[in-house]
């Protein structure tokens, strides 16, 4: 019989308090990755230990886990003095997990990467999830991980409510356009680069930039003005002027659409 994912099924308390006290590094990841949709005091116990873990990708999702949780968990919390720091959302970038080489059974470890990655960065294009598996991969000593593999990743984590798309193309089977994010969380969040392809930046995030910008919304039909808007905020170079037509080809296509 096929081995149910970890991440297929309602999360159960006494595999969670057992991976998060494992001796394997890969478990107590798995359980600080978990742990965000458990809301609960013993769930939020195991976060606060997790997060002081000897490994650094735990470490780090325990951190991103925590800002799940309302703020009177935090009050409760050495009296809250930890509530600020924790709760509130600021987006980085997701340091690479190694990862073996993809085995179905293996497969727990890769859905975790995605949700731990999501949880780190907020709403993340699916041409950057693939690019993120396959460095991890790599550097795990595995291979690419192909298109294929990361839409069945995705699509299982979707009909799990792990995680929900914000995108436009909601048709449109080729993940470089999907936009996938936390249930509950913001479909988009403004930042700068940080790290990333610039056709692995949402178009809603780039949308929202020029929403944002009284330059452009005096003026939203100009669109110069509003490549100049995008090239300054995401810091592109003139050597990376190519790379905007490219994203307005394909990722950035609806760029303009409800402005």
């Amino acid at each position: 019989m096929e081995r149910k994912s970890f991440f297929s099924n309602k999360f159960e308390r006494s595999d969670l308090e057992t991976k998060a006290s494992s001796i394997r590094i890969d478990d107590r990841w798995l359980a600080a990755v978990a742990l965000s949709r458990v809301l609960e005091t013993w769930a939020f116990d195991l976060l606060q230990e997790l997060k002081t873990d000897r490994d650094e990708s735990t470490r780090s999702a325990a951190l991103a886990s925590l800002r799940h949780f309302p703020r009177e968990y935090f009050d409760r919390f050495r009296g809250g003095e930890a509530a600020g720091q924790d709760t509130e959302f600021s987006p980085g970038i997701w340091k690479l997990k190694p990862l073996p080489e993809y085995e179905h059974e293996l497969r727990d470890l890769f859905l975790a990467a995605v949700l731990d990655l999501v949880g780190t960065e907020g709403p993340v294009t699916g041409s950057r999830i693939q690019s993120m598996l396959t460095k991890a991969s790599v550097i795990g000593g595995g291979g690419k991980v192909s298109k294929g593999r990361t839409r069945t990743l995705l699509i299982e984590l979707l009909n799990s409510n792990l995680l929900t798309r914000a995108d436009s193309h909601l048709s449109n089977d080729d993940i470089d356009l999907w936009i996938v994010h936390q249930p509950g969380s913001p479909a988009f969040v403004l930042r700068r680069r940080m790290g990333r392809e610039l056709v692995e930046i949402p178009v809603n995030e780039a949308r929202a930039v020029l929403m944002n910008s009284t330059k452009f919304r005096r003026n939203p039909k100009n669109r110069d003005a509003a490549f100049r808007i995008l090239m300054d905020h995401y810091e592109i170079k003139q050597n990376e002027f190519f790379l905007v037509g490219e994203a307005m080809a394909f990722q950035w296509q609806t760029l303009f659409d409800a402005l």
